[in-house]
């Protein structure tokens, strides 16, 4: 016959094991939901970005650019597709007019060239004309890092 004090302990002791036991059900919880992180994690860089696929020329000490930017792709056959447009090339005016009108909203913005390292510099010329002639300041090419 057991005791009244056994059967006390008997009881705190289960409540008290029963009590860390529930605490560690939630472990293979917290490893799947870290498994997923580390996997969005890893993944994040593999987005799938549209646009027009561009080989850019290697630069080993590239600059930063800050603020409002509009990009410009320049194609190796001389097409020339503009950031906000849809994915067909756009006309030399088209470009001038969407240039200016990112002037208007952003007057500190840059303009950013995407050109193709098999561009031909008469077309890059006539960009530059472009960007000129929009009344935009600040125009950079874009690279890619070594």
């Amino acid at each position: 016959m057991p005791r009244p004090w056994y059967t006390k302990t008997l009881e705190r002791t289960h409540k008290r094991h029963s009590r860390i036991m529930a605490l560690a059900d939630l472990s293979p919880v917290v490893d799947i939901l870290f498994i997923i992180a580390v996997t969005l994690f890893v993944c994040s860089g593999l987005v799938y970005r549209p646009g027009v696929a561009v080989s850019l020329p290697n630069n080993t000490d590239p600059d930063s650019i800050r603020g409002e930017v509009m990009t410009l792709t320049l194609t190796k056959e001389g097409d020339l597709y503009a950031e906000g447009d849809d994915l067909s090339p756009v006309s030399r005016d088209r470009a001038l007019e969407l240039m200016e009108q990112f002037k208007k909203n952003c007057p500190s913005g840059t303009v950013l060239v995407m050109a193709d390292e098999e561009s031909k510099q008469k077309d890059m010329a006539e960009i530059l004309k472009l960007i000129r002639e929009a009344g935009i300041r600040k125009a950079a090419y874009a690279t890619s890092q070594k």
